[in-house]
């Protein structure tokens, strides 16, 4: 990277309750940019490839074609693999369920929440499970 920040500065910047839906790497000869993309636009990080071996120690990639092969291939074998889904059909999206009744998508959400919930939770009805999950959520956001 070519700021010269603390792992736990650059954790705290670029990955502590983020979430990136998109990432792109670009490069130019020899320089790399990520660009972290969220619900607020694009993070980009301007880096540099390094080894680190087992002795944590650091060094320049010299050959970056190499890698840069190696990443398009295994990109290609994803490509390849995604679309010969869809040619059978296992990729389509034919089995979402449109919904637009909100009741009908707490409703969702709460059948998709069981496999998270505790025994006493799981044997609430929904209209019970949303009046105590509401008690709840009014508890800990009064502490």
């Amino acid at each position: 990277m070519d700021e010269n920040i603390a792992l736990s500065a650059f954790k705290q910047k670029y990955f502590y309750k983020k979430s990136f839906n998109d990432i792109r790497i670009y490069s130019n000869s020899g320089n790399f940019q990520l660009r972290l993309k969220d619900k607020n636009g694009f993070k980009i990080i301007n880096a540099h490839l390094v080894i680190v071996n087992d002795q944590q120690k650091i060094s320049d990639v010299k050959n970056i074609s190499s890698i840069s092969k190696r990443y398009n291939k295994s990109l290609a074998s994803r490509q390849h693999s995604f679309d010969k889904k869809i040619k059978k059909g296992e990729n389509d999206y034919s089995d979402y369920i449109d919904l637009t009744n909100p009741n009908d998508i707490d409703l969702l959400a709460f059948e998709g929440a069981k496999a998270a919930m505790n025994p006493t939770e799981k044997k609430m009805s929904f209209e019970e499970w949303r009046t105590y999950y509401s008690q709840f959520l009014r508890v800990r956001n009064h502490w």
